[in-house]
């Protein structure tokens, strides 16, 4: 799967490292505000370095959406990607309460298979949102894996009966 990243920062820097990891997922570009971080996360980890969102959005080799851009820019992203019919993934910022959750209804058929990522599993709200979306679609969570897990919140216990991973867990 041709997979594109917006949003070049620390976190894209976590995802880059573990690309490997994948050999089903071949980073084709990336897009960011700061021309400077695109070059660089670009000349690291390859792929084009796209020159808007737009470009990025109208390649018809990219089939996946990687947003993980500040919370600012977020909405607007994963608004542009919904609107292009790219399949996306998100990881959202719930600072203001008022977090949503979209997906196109063909984004996941009956009995697909989906591994759910994200940066962080503290309380469980998103991670749990995004495993009833997948479900209410008739696919199946094959599991959810989180960079960082926050063991002293009770992110897991919302997703009891999946197969939770984490890379780095803080105890306190």
């Amino acid at each position: 799967m041709n997979i594109a990243v917006v949003g070049c920062g620390y976190v894209a820097e976590s995802y880059g490292l573990t690309l490997s990891n994948y050999p089903i997922l071949q980073l084709v570009g990336s897009y960011d505000l700061d021309s400077d971080r695109l070059s660089a996360f670009c000349n690291r980890f390859s792929g084009r370095d796209y020159t808007s969102l737009e470009e990025l959005l109208n390649d018809e080799n990219v089939s996946l959406v990687l947003n993980l851009t500040n919370p600012r820019n977020h909405y607007d992203v994963t608004k542009q990607a919904l609107a292009a019919a790219v399949y996306l993934v998100n990881t959202l910022p719930g600072y203001d309460g008022q977090d949503t959750l979209q997906i196109h209804r063909d984004a996941v058929g009956d009995g697909h298979r989906v591994i759910i990522a994200d940066d962080l599993l503290a309380t469980g709200g998103t991670a749990r949102a995004v495993v009833d979306l997948v479900e209410q679609l008739g696919g199946v969570v094959a599991g959810l894996v989180f960079v960082v897990e926050l063991e002293f919140l009770p992110g897991r216990e919302k997703l009891t009966g999946y197969d939770v991973r984490s890379l780095i867990k803080y105890q306190s």
